[in-house]
Formats: structure tokens, sequence, C-alpha cells
């Protein structure tokens, strides 16, 4: 079955309209529990942090929770630490975390040109963003593996995404070390040590656009984007949310350049299920993933799962 090929899911979201930096953002989860315990968290998030009368149907959109004038009896300062808390899920769950990023000035508008420098920034983050996504499911134990990607709806760009997923699989090209900035580190060193391949062999085609609505994760990814983005453009909160989403300080150096790629993926030497039921049990589940109410969850989290699935074979076998 197609089903059984696909051991990914990649939930992209963007951040940088209005301002200098474009950046587009992923995590990339592998079952139906991953899905549920961070639905599960983020409801407890909601329950916990968020006022009661904006709890129903609430849905996390990082800038709009910065905007005083929506929400005018919830503090800025409590709203940024829910933004915070938001920030720290995915590395907790050990989700994969993807950033491309490009400052706007990179390229230059110029007479007849077919793609602004604007939608050009976005592209390239976009592409930044699928080789080192691509690139960390092809170095996971066990070998090959396919991912489907759900990206967050914007109409304007969604042609020219799935075309240019299309074309970068048709083209592959590594950096050389003299065509990009070392890090700091690797000056001390000597030693250059990124890895700058440019290639997507387990991306599939098609890309299923989705509303933030309709995904968890979309909003997660959404908030990762505001995050790396708030850093790159030095504004307040950005080492703060440098920290909250991979755990440590950044060399701010090294993020001074035009564009930037990264992949922040732990490796936890616990058995995920352990280590969910753990994070469950300390949260007052004593029975962790089998207490009856998460086991309700799982059900709900497979189908989302599978619908996923199950709609990228209809536009699939609809191209």
């Amino acid at each position: 079955m197609i089903e059984d090929e696909i051991k990914h899911l990649m939930f992209f979201d963007e951040a940088g309209t209005g301002s200098d930096v474009v950046v587009i953002s992923g995590l990339i989860i592998d079952n139906c529990l991953q899905l549920c315990i961070a639905r599960f968290l983020i409801g407890h998030l909601i329950v916990s942090s968020v006022p009661e009368k904006y709890q129903k149907g609430f849905v996390f959109h990082a800038k709009n929770l910065m905007d005083s004038k929506v929400w005018t009896d919830w503090a800025l300062t409590d709203r940024v630490e829910v933004l915070f808390h938001l920030m720290r899920i995915p590395r907790i769950l050990n989700f994969p975390i993807i950033m491309g990023a490009v400052r706007k000035n990179m390229a230059s508008d110029s007479p007849g040109a077919e793609i602004s420098k604007d939608d050009l920034a976005w592209l390239v983050s976009f592409n930044y963003a699928l080789s080192k996504a691509d690139q960390n499911i092809r170095n996971r134990p066990g070998g090959f593996s396919k991912a489907i990607l759900i990206h967050e709806a914007i109409p304007q760009m969604h042609e020219r995404y799935t075309v240019s997923l299309k074309q970068a699989k048709l083209q592959s090209f590594k950096f050389l070390s003299d065509q990009v900035d070392w890090t700091e580190e690797e000056k001390r060193k000597g030693i250059f040590t990124q890895n700058l391949e440019m290639s997507i062999e387990g991306i599939e085609n098609e890309i299923l656009f989705h509303d933030k609505k309709e995904g968890t994760l979309l909003q997660l990814a959404d908030v990762c984007a505001f995050g790396f983005r708030r850093y790159l453009e030095g504004l307040s909160n950005g080492e703060k949310c440098i920290q909250a989403l991979v755990g440590t300080d950044l060399v701010k150096k090294d993020w001074e350049g035009v564009s930037h790629l990264s992949c922040w993926s732990q490796r936890n030497p616990w058995d995920q299920y352990d280590y969910y039921n753990v994070i469950l049990q300390k949260m007052g589940l004593v029975e962790g993933i089998e207490n009856p109410i998460f086991q309700g969850l799982m059900n709900n989290a497979y189908h989302e799962y599978s619908y996923y699935i199950k709609e990228w074979e209809l536009l699939k076998f609809s191209c």
C-alpha cells in the first residue's frame, strides 16, 4: 500500500511578511503518537494559560498573539510567556526543527524580472528548508524513507511552491566551502563541517496546503518561524525565543549573513514510548499513554494522520 511507504509528515510555515527577513520553519513527525502528544500539550497549554473566555476554538498564531489591540484584557507579558512555552514543545518532544531564512536584500528587482526580490527570498528560504528536512530523513537509522509536506495555505504561493519542489527534486548541487561563511567554531578549528548538500529525494511532489486552524502542528511551525525571525532581525525577546526553541544560545556572528539553513535534531537515548510516558505522568496522567483520555485522543490523532495520507493519495492520482 502507498500508505505504508510514507513514514514522515513535515509541517512548514512562514514568517516575514512586511519584514526584512523571510523564514520558513518546519517540524517532522513520524507517527500518530507524536501527533497526539503534541496536540495534548498544546491543549493543556490552552487550558492552563489562555483566559477562559478565549479558550473555545483557540488557535495559536504568534503574530496575532502579540497584538494588544486583539487581546485588550490579556497582559502582553503573559502572552509572551505562553509563546515561550509553545516554542519549547517541539524540542521537549524531540521533533526535528527545520529552518531556512533569507534577508530580502539578497536580490534586487530588475526590469522584466519574472519574480520580485521578496518572492525570490520566499522561494530560496523554502528550498533551504526543504533540503535540510530531506537531509534529516535520509540520515535516519534504517535508511531511505518518504515524507509528505503540509504547508500553511498561502494561495498566491501555492503554484510557485509546488513547482519549486518539483524542480528541486530534478536538480541537486552542493555549496563549496568558499561559497559560504564559515562558523566561528570552524574558523577556530580550521575545519569546515557544514553539510550544504542541496538535494531532495524523500519528499513527495504533491504539497498539502492547510489553514493553521486545521492543524496543530502548523501552529507549532508558525511559532518556530516567528521565533527564528525575531532572533535574525534582532528584535526584543529574540534570544529568549532561541533558548526556548533549541535550548541553547547561538553564536550571533554566525547568523549575521544573508541566508541561513539549519536543522536541530536531538537523539534521545530513551525509547520514544517510555519517554512520552514519563512526560504524561509528570503532567498528572498516572497511566501515561494508557490513560483512557489520552487513548481517546490517540484515536483522533490516528484519523488526522490517516486523513493527511489519504488526501495526499487523492492529490497524487489527480495530477
